[in-house]
């Protein structure tokens, strides 16, 4: 958990800096692809439904419930 810790401040302290040179130094932005950040939201929310149902889910034809929280809460809860 230490190490993770770790890693995980050196990735916010560098996404931080990259934001602020780009305010600060008008440098080019940091680079997004909209496309991989919702696939990996995706795989995030099938990974979750996955857990729920206890089973496999498959990705590329996932199509996350709109319930899929509130059901995740009244298991872990």
């Amino acid at each position: 958990m230490d190490a993770w810790r770790a890693s995980n401040l050196a990735a916010q302290a560098a996404s931080q800096g990259a934001m602020l040179n780009w305010i600060v130094d008008d440098v080019q932005a940091p680079g997004t692809s909209l496309d991989q950040s919702l696939h990996e939201w995706k795989v995030v929310l099938a990974l979750y439904a996955s857990a729920l149902w206890r089973k496999p889910v498959t990705v590329s034809d996932f199509d996350p419930p709109v319930d899929l929280f509130g059901r995740l809460g009244e298991v872990l809860t």
